[in-house]
């Protein structure tokens, strides 16, 4: 079980989301993820759900926190590959 981060892709800028960058944050399990969120400082409010698979955008700051306390870099090919695996 583990938690894991994509790489950065470009957004746009917006009142919800004021940042230019943003990775995917996802678990093994719901519970990793929530743990996760919870060590980041996150609200669990703003948990997405993409295909069935539950996540947190994160900005390029809290992507190298997450990275510091344990999530693991893969590609977003990798994250997309492996979805069915993390179906919540």
């Amino acid at each position: 079980m583990a938690v894991y981060v994509d790489a950065l892709f470009k957004t746009q800028i917006a009142d919800q989301w004021p940042y230019s960058q943003a990775c995917h944050m996802v678990a093994t399990s719901n519970k990793e993820l929530l743990l996760m969120a919870e060590k980041l400082n996150l609200d669990v409010e703003d948990i997405k759900s993409m295909d069935s698979i539950n996540l947190f955008y994160l900005n390029i700051h809290k992507r190298r926190k997450a990275i510091r306390k344990g999530a693991r870099e893969i590609t977003t090919q990798q994250l997309f590959e492996r979805k069915k695996e993390w179906k919540s």
